[in-house]
Parts: C-alpha cells; sequence; structure tokens
C-alpha cells in the first residue's frame, strides 16, 4: 500500500497535474482559419488579416508566429506565395 500512496503523493498534498500546454497553430488566411479550428477546436492565429490584397507580403509578426508556432497550416496551391521566404526566415529566428 505504500507504494500507491507514494505514487499519489503530490495529489493527496492538494497539488493538481499540470495541463498539457495549448498547441499554437497559426493559418494563413480566414477560411483555412476556419477549417483549422473546426479541426483542432481551439483558437488559431491568422496571418493574414480578413480583406487583405492576393499580392500579401509578410510582415516580421509573421516570421515571428511561424517559428514560434507548433503547426503552420496553408492551402497549399500557390496561394501563400509569400510563405517560401518567410518559413525560411522562420527557421533562423532566435
Amino acid at each position: 500500500m505504500s507504494a500507491l500512496a507514494g505514487c499519489n503523493q503530490s495529489y493527496s498534498q492538494g497539488m493538481q497535474p499540470s495541463p498539457a500546454p495549448k498547441l499554437r497553430v497559426v493559418t494563413t488566411f480566414l477560411p483555412m482559419s476556419w477549417f483549422t479550428k473546426a479541426v483542432v477546436g481551439e483558437e488559431v492565429e491568422i496571418l493574414i488579416p480578413p480583406g487583405t490584397k492576393h499580392d500579401y507580403q509578410a510582415m516580421p509578426a509573421n516570421v515571428s508566429a511561424i517559428a514560434t508556432a507548433n503547426v503552420l497550416v496553408k492551402n497549399g496551391i500557390d496561394f501563400e506565395q509569400f510563405l517560401d521566404g518567410t518559413t525560411k526566415s522562420a527557421q533562423n529566428f532566435h
């Protein structure tokens, strides 16, 4: 019985297990955000603000968002041409 008490010691002292860290998900534009949020069930960050033109130029905040994300969700059919250089920059982000 002492082994069981030892395993549960932190709980018996009022400590709760720490929750799993939230997944940090970044999407490229609004429809991708809707789809991703429906799948993961959490808030996601959008790189391209709604209503932005198709010739979007990446900003430093985009590099930072990608560098700190666990997952980047993109369309994949060349809507996000700015991503090539941005993801390379994010890999070197410190």
